[in-house]
């Protein structure tokens, strides 16, 4: 089983060497790809389209003549810029996955200069690695995404400067970082680790367990905030040059298709050094873009044409239990508006839309409704909109078809034993249940958890397979079914004895 398993991955693996040996994309394919799952941020889908062509075009011509693997190359590693929630992760996930590649994503704040505390660089293509199933080959052209990267940066002229209170070197990781970028090889074994230590020491301190970072192409994204209040105090009046009174008021967002706008397209090199990059480190970032912020407008596009909206998800949520989930575009709007002011982009949407709909999600499975509407009114009241749906349901009768679902299930379950309660028994559950705010069905299930073992044991001893729950066993379950398990024990050798009643 083993060995068929590990075929099976070896499998895998060829077919995605195969696909980038037969690579043949153009750059307006991926873009197209793209579209499907991003809205907007033409600029950074066209960028990044030529940069993963023109990148894995080399890796192809690479595996074809190995000749071509000695030749001086400068890969094109990308730094996106710009606010979080506007499809930077997104972007690089879904490139990886249509192109075949192993993807590692991590926070460049995890990072240390050593290792010792927080993780060490290098432990990126080890995840590498793993993410290709222990393939070294394939790993060796994988994509490694790092973000939050402007949080080492290290502005002014101090040699050292601490993230987060941290006290991580942060030169000493965009070194690291740096040398990744290079072409170096990393250990499969973390030398930090005992047994690794142990490992190499057997091995008289050579380690054949490499990966080289050759043709490992390096994205890395970031806010910038800073640097983009810089660049708008130096640009801005370019912008308001024509209405310089209006600078910063609504007229001037509105001016802009009512995003804020993001100077980060105009940061040279030179700025980025400023804000503390070292040149050597964004020297091998060659390739830059700025992503902009996402308006209403987008928010709602997304919500309701991308794949994998957050709000088809949850349609999908409800309709697990049988509920059909419908929105009007009043919703929506209210929806996408409320999600922009969280300033987070397209995780506002999430944000609001679990805020809106958490109580629906936690009572609906438990009514009897089997569609409902997100109204405006849900939208900006939804615990008042709930409510009313609440308390237009009769909660007796509720628990009373959840009892006879029970009922149902049991002889299902434990057929050909059959149970059914009586009027008396329903009623007492049912109006215990109401009072406590329980579920009848797994309020059953925990006090006659032990009614299946009593019953077949009757069913064995007897032949009976119907059996009637009175109130008493619905009061006092354990008495009762010790009750009916006695008075199996008094009639062993006599005539079947009929316990569907209270004895």
């Amino acid at each position: 089983k083993e060995e068929a398993i590990e075929k099976e991955k070896e499998g895998r693996m060829s077919e995605a060497l195969e696909r980038i040996k037969t690579f043949d994309y153009r750059p307006k394919e991926i873009r197209d790809y793209l579209d499907r799952f991003v809205i907007k941020q033409g600029d950074a889908k066209k960028v990044l389209s030529i940069a993963i062509c023109d990148h894995y075009n080399h890796v192809r011509r690479m595996l074809e003549d190995p000749a071509n693997a000695r030749r001086d190359y400068t890969k094109p590693n990308v730094l996106l810029l710009g606010p979080t929630g506007v499809g930077k992760t997104y972007l690089m996930r879904n490139i990886a996955e249509f192109i075949g590649v192993p993807f590692v994503k991590a926070d460049a704040t995890k990072f240390s200069e050593t290792g010792i505390v927080g993780r060490d660089a290098e432990d990126l293509v080890r995840d590498l690695v793993e993410k290709a199933n222990g393939d070294k080959q394939l790993a060796e052209i994988g994509i490694i995404y790092i973000d939050e990267v402007d949080k080492i940066a290290n502005p002014g002229t101090s040699d050292v400067r601490t993230t987060s209170g941290s006290g991580f070197n942060t030169r000493g990781v965009q070194n690291n970082l740096l040398k990744l970028m290079e072409d170096t090889e990393v250990s499969l074994q973390n030398p930090m680790a005992p047994q690794s230590l142990k490992s190499l020491l057997e091995q008289g301190g050579k380690d054949d367990k490499t990966v080289r970072t050759k043709n490992i192409l390096f994205i890395f994204s970031g806010a910038f905030n800073n640097l983009n209040e810089k660049l708008k105090n130096e640009h801005g009046q370019e912008v308001n040059s024509i209405f310089p009174m209006f600078e910063n008021t609504p007229m001037a967002e509105e001016r802009t298709g009512g995003k804020k706008k993001s100077f980060l397209d105009k940061a040279t090199t030179r700025d980025f050094i400023d804000a503390g990059m070292e040149p050597e480190f964004i020297g091998r970032v060659p390739v830059r873009c700025a992503l902009e912020a996402l308006t209403a407008d987008d928010l709602l596009y997304i919500m309701t044409q991308s794949e994998g909206s957050v709000l088809r998800q949850l349609e999908e949520d409800f309709k697990g239990y049988g509920i059909t989930m419908n929105t009007t575009e009043e919703a929506l709007t209210e929806i996408a508006i409320r999600a922009e002011h969280e300033n987070t982009g397209a995780r506002g949407l999430v944000t609001i839309l679990e805020n809106t709909l958490r109580e629906f999600k936690f009572e609906m499975p438990s009514l009897p409704f089997t569609n409902f509407i997100v109204d405006n009114a849900t939208v900006v009241e939804p615990r008042a909109s709930l409510e009313k749906m609440i308390a237009s349901v009769n909660q007796t009768e509720v628990r009373i078809r959840d009892l006879e679902s029970f009922a149902a299930a049991f002889g299902r379950k434990h057929d050909p034993v059959q149970i059914e309660f009586d009027s008396e028994a329903a009623k007492y559950l049912a109006d215990l249940c109401v009072e406590k705010d329980w579920q009848m069905r797994s309020y059953c299930q925990h006090i006659f958890k032990g009614l299946p073992d009593v019953l077949k044991k009757i069913y064995r001893e007897t032949g009976q397979d119907f059996f009637v729950i009175t109130r008493e066993m619905a009061e006092s379950p354990q008495e009762e079914m010790a009750n009916w398990l006695h008075l199996l024990d008094r009639s062993f050798e006599t005539e079947k004895v009929d316990l569907s009643v209270n004895a």
